[in-house]
Formats: C-alpha cells, structure tokens, sequence
C-alpha cells in the first residue's frame, strides 16, 4: 500500500512539474507551425513573382524559445525574400535567382548575416533589439518634446493595395505641435 501511495505522489508530482513544460513547448509548435505556413505563402508569391522554385526553412534550434514566443520570425525571413524578389526586377537578376537560388533557411544569430554556397542562402538574424540601436519609435521618443503630441500620418498608407505588400510600412512620418 505505502509503496503504490508513493509512487502515485512521485507520479503525480512529475506530472505537475512537467505539465506546464509540456503546454509551453506545445503553444512554440503551434506558433512554429503557423510561421511556417505564413512563410510557404510567402515564398509562393516570392517564386510566383521570380519564376523560381525556391524552397524555405526556419531553423528553429538557432532561436531562444521564449523570444519566439513574443517576436515573430516570418517578417525577418520575408526581408530575404523581398530582397529576391528585388534581384528578379530584371531579366540578369531573374535568370540568376532561378539558376542559383535553391533555399532559402532563416537562422538565428547574435548578429544579421548572409551566407550563399550551394544553392542555399541562409539568413541569420537576432530577434533581440541591438542594445546600440533603438526602434524606430523609441528613437522618435527620445527626439521629440515629451509631452508634445506627435501626430502621425498616413500609418496605413498603401494598406492592402499592393496584394497584402505595404511598400511604406518601415517608414514613419508626422508633425508636432
């Protein structure tokens, strides 16, 4: 009796240890899933647009879990694409791109970097915000008269116009009083 009794509280006791282990791993396969499936879109406009056949991955054991579950990866691996589709602007760039361009793997990195060999182009980059350089709206902050309203403009400018694409979306522009 004593012997099942223990064994049901060191049972009961992994489970609770290892339970919420289980339910954070579960929702990072959840969203790894979805990213993935934003990215095969992604890289279908990508080669629709190229006339390529360019396959993705994101290489999930290079990012720290916990950052993954607040910051988005796609629109790191989308900048890459983006940058393909550019180089398919002319007949040259478009002819490399099919003949050289094989895969695309998004890595995470301490530092952004670019590699090509092979056929594969790996995009590395942080999801952690250089402690050097600020975002676009903390450096407004710091730059702009606190307690001052700044009015943006045009902060869906081009929304939905250009198949899902915001040409402007890095750019901010407004006034203050």
């Amino acid at each position: 009796m004593r012997s099942n009794r223990q064994i049901f509280t060191l049972a009961a006791t992994l489970i609770a240890v290892a339970l919420p282990a289980f339910g954070a791993s579960l929702e990072a396969r959840k969203m790894q899933a979805q990213q993935e499936a934003d990215l095969t879109d992604k890289v279908a406009l990508t080669n629709q647009r190229c006339g390529s056949h360019i396959t993705t991955a994101i290489n999930w054991s290079t990012f720290n879990e916990a950052e993954v579950l607040k910051t988005a990866v796609t629109p790191y691996c989308a900048a890459a694409l983006d940058a393909i589709e550019d180089i398919c602007g002319d007949d040259l760039g478009k002819q490399t791109v099919i003949e050289k361009v094989k895969t695309v793997t998004c890595a995470g990195a301490a530092a952004p970097a670019a590699s090509f060999a092979d056929g594969a182009l790996t995009f590395s980059f942080s999801l952690t915000p250089n402690q050097n350089k600020l975002l676009v709206r903390e450096r407004l902050q710091l730059l702009l008269d606190p307690g001052t309203p700044f009015l943006e403009f045009s902060s869906l400018a081009a929304n939905e116009a250009y198949d899902g694409e915001v040409p402007g979306a890095g750019v901010v522009t407004g006034i203050q009083e």
